[in-house]
Parts: structure tokens; sequence; C-alpha cells
């Protein structure tokens, strides 16, 4: 599903993602407490619904990312010893399978940081 996260100052996520996690994480509680026109409001803002609901996104959030570093079959620590031994054995290895290794290592190093930043400050 593509890139779900982009780098900015202050943060790994993009604001979409923010607002699509938030919305699937609304319950009954939030409508009741706010009503659907303040959820929308919120959402529409670029806010927290409540404390609750943004703990529940923070939560389904990492749930897909721990997927994702789990769906790659090879750990960070992996990839680089197997670029280190590449490039130890330049001659024997290829350009692209180099290339390939620092392609999984920057993705799952952004990955692991979009999991950092959803830890509570």
């Amino acid at each position: 599903w593509g890139h779900p996260f982009k780098v900015k100052t202050g943060g790994v996520w993009s604001e979409e993602v923010m607002i699509y996690a938030r919305c699937l994480v609304v319950g009954p509680a939030e409508l009741k407490e706010v009503g659907v026109k303040g959820v929308l409001e919120r959402l529409g803002a670029g806010e927290e619904v409540s404390e609750r609901s943004e703990e529940r996104a923070r939560r389904l959030l990492g749930r897909v990312l721990e997927g994702q570093l789990a769906a790659m079959g090879t750990s960070e620590e992996e990839d680089q010893q197997r670029l280190a031994s590449s490039e130890a054995q330049e001659a024997q290895q290829n350009d692209r399978y180099r290339m390939c290794l620092r392609y999984r290592i920057g993705r799952k190093r952004l990955v692991r940081q979009a999991l950092d930043s959803l830890r509570p400050p």
C-alpha cells in the first residue's frame, strides 16, 4: 500500500494517515461525548477526538507497522551483516544485491522511526 508515512519535521506521520487512523477507531463513547458533528470537526482540524481514541489509533498504527516489519523476512541487523559481508567480498557480489540491501535497511529504519514516534513522550 505504498509508503504509509512520510518523514517530516517533528514526526514521521503525515496528517492524512493520522486522520485515517482516528476515523477507524472512533467509537460510541466519542460519538456520545462530542457528537457526530464534534467528531467531524476535530478530525477535519487534524485534532485528536479523545485521549482514548488517540491511544487506539496509535495501537492500530503500531500493529500495522509491526506487521510490515514481520513480513520483511529479515531484520535490519541481518541485512546490515549481509551488506557488510557483500562489501567485503565485492568481487563476488553484484551492485543490485547491495542496492537492494540498502533499500531494505532504509525502509526498515523508516518503519522503526514510525514505531518509535507512536510511543508517548
